[in-house]
């Protein structure tokens, strides 16, 4: 048995051990199957074979435990302290199978794990830090304006340092990487990259302030294009995953015409990214075909100019397919809930439903003809459920009243609920 505190070679052996990449799996079952990580670590029984409730997960949580520490391995010279990386990897889902809120009953156990290897004071408070937090980064990537000062604040008001901030970055690849081969896309990784240059510029300089969009190349020339008045249509398919950009000057009902017209061209989509920049919309979808090969590119700008002309009534012709149908299955009804705080210049509406072919079409749709304008939205599918989020303003570019923004999220979701039925 290992005195408390370990001594500082068993601490530094341990640490090795899970740095020690895909071979530490081998060895980790072995010593779990000995009863050894359990005399180590006490509280590791309950970890031992324990389901994951998350479908997005291939592994039991101990064993997903040991794959974070594994992808955290290969990231270890993106972080300064490596050592905090590993150990926040092993210990970050310790507090799954409570009942409560595994982060945050993770972070309280910290202060019970870690002292008994023998780690100070300073460390344990970084990785209780990580640990409470390790889904931060990717859910506000997903659900929140990567541009907006509040989502910046967000972050900056829980991770005190640019150090801390890039190991939360690398446990977060980690993490997502451990969960699953669809967890982590580049998608994913491109937003939370994106959000976490904002965060490190705001940490540097202090300054907490709307940030500058970072664009590809392609998106700086579809802008370009739409300055120009003409519309941007860009495609490509990354890794199997179709990728289309719709670049425009902006206008009421484009986001509800571009989503409807993507959805008539038998293309399902699982994610999208909506900003304005300049007075030009430029609009980021994840797709994939339905059935066959994708649309060609200039098959789907023509299809998406006549939307936005009135040649095509994108409503008309999703009714007439019945993508609209309520599905054949029992659901719950949707929820559309006000997230105060989240932006002091948008009104922000977040909306979780089954998903359903043509849903993104009737949700943008309810709000064009309420009169509500879409700033910026982050869209995301898991599995046969969706969370959007949606950034609202007036025709004015001004943000809603707070019993107006209410009354926008009572009739979207009365408009939902009547789809769905």
């Amino acid at each position: 048995p290992l005195p408390a505190p370990w001594p500082a070679t068993a601490r530094s052996g341990f640490v090795s051990l899970l740095g020690a990449g895909e071979s530490m799996i081998t060895v980790g079952e072995a010593l779990d199957q000995a009863g050894l990580i359990s005399a180590m670590l006490p509280g590791w029984e309950r970890l031992r074979s324990m389901p994951q409730w998350d479908p997005i997960h291939i592994y039991t949580v101990d064993r997903h435990l040991m794959e974070t520490a594994v992808q955290a391995s290969k990231l270890v010279r993106c972080v300064r302290r490596p050592d905090l990386l590993l150990l926040a990897a092993i210990f970050h889902d310790i507090g799954k199978g409570t009942g409560s809120d595994h982060s945050v009953c993770g972070a309280e156990m910290i202060d019970r794990w870690l002292p008994r290897l023998g780690i100070g004071a300073a460390d344990v408070e970084t990785i209780r830090l990580l640990v409470l937090h390790h889904l931060l980064l990717p859910d506000t990537a997903a659900r929140r304006d990567p541009d907006d000062p509040a989502t910046l604040r967000l972050i900056t008001d829980v991770i005190p340092d640019v150090a801390t901030l890039e190991l939360l970055h690398a446990l977060a690849e980690s993490d997502g990487r451990a969960a699953g081969p669809k967890t982590w896309s580049t998608w994913k990784a491109t937003q939370v990259a994106d959000l976490v240059v904002k965060v490190r510029a705001a940490m540097q300089t202090g300054i907490i302030a709307r940030a500058q969009p970072i664009l590809s190349a392609v998106e700086l020339d579809l802008i370009g294009q739409a300055g120009a008045g003409k519309l941007g249509v860009g495609m490509e398919n990354v890794q199997g995953v179709l990728r289309v950009t719709v670049a425009a000057k902006d206008r009421a009902g484009l986001v509800s015409a571009t989503a409807g017209c993507l959805t008539l061209n038998r293309l399902i989509i699982s994610a999208a990214n909506v900003r304005t920049i300049n007075s030009v919309a430029l609009l980021s979808w994840v797709a994939q075909s339905q059935f066959g090969d994708a649309p060609q590119l200039a098959t789907l700008r023509s299809d998406l100019i006549n939307a936005l002309d009135g040649g095509i009534d994108v409503a008309a012709a999703l009714a007439k397919r019945d993508l609209t149908a309520a599905p054949r299955v029992a659901v719950p009804d949707p929820v559309v809930s006000v997230i105060s705080g989240a932006s002091t210049q948008a009104s922000v509406l977040e909306v979780r439903a089954h998903d359903m072919p043509g849903l993104l079409y009737r949700m943008t749709s309810v709000l064009a003809g309420a009169g509500a304008v879409i700033s910026s939205a982050m869209i995301d599918t898991h599995g046969s459920e969706v969370v959007d989020v949606f950034y609202l303003v007036d025709s004015g570019g001004l943000a809603f009243t707070a019993e107006r923004t209410t009354q926008l999220a009572t009739q979207l979701a009365t408009a939902l609920t009547s789809a769905k039925r």
